[in-house]
């Protein structure tokens, strides 16, 4: 992407596969290999991926938190690696959702820096005693 312009200047997708191979169409067990992939070969994930927003989001969400007072610049929340909440579908069982990583205590700045899930869950969702914008007056 040029950082400019936002044009995009290359994009890929992987696994790949090789359009000459097909359009000869003489390799019928690389050809049948492909239909076979359970990587799925012919799906281009630079177009056509379901991803969710990801730590793309972290600083707009760290940003709004900060504004709205649901957390102030200093404050820290510890990461464990994960973190685990009621399953409102099955409320004997705990939904868990893990970090990349084990933190210790984070403040937004680091949060950011090391995109730690954890913290943006908390400030997000709320938390055991982390209010989170479901709180707030929107």
């Amino acid at each position: 992407m040029d950082i400019k312009t936002g044009e995009l200047l290359a994009l890929t997708s992987f696994p790949e596969y090789d359009g000459n191979i097909l359009s000869q169409g003489s390799d019928s067990k690389t050809i049948s290999g492909y239909f076979s992939d359970s990587r799925k070969v012919f799906l281009n994930r630079a177009i056509s991926g379901l991803y969710s927003p990801g730590s793309i989001i972290k600083p707009f969400l760290g940003y709004a938190a900060l504004f709205e007072n649901v957390i102030s610049p200093l404050k820290t929340i510890f990461s464990n690696g994960s973190i685990s909440i009621p399953n409102p579908y099955f409320p004997d069982k705990k939904s868990v959702f893990n970090d990349h990583g084990t933190f210790g205590n984070v403040d937004i700045r680091k949060a950011i820096a090391i995109s730690s899930d954890v913290f943006f869950y908390e400030v997000g969702g709320g938390y055991e005693s982390q209010k989170g914008f479901r709180n707030c007056k929107y």
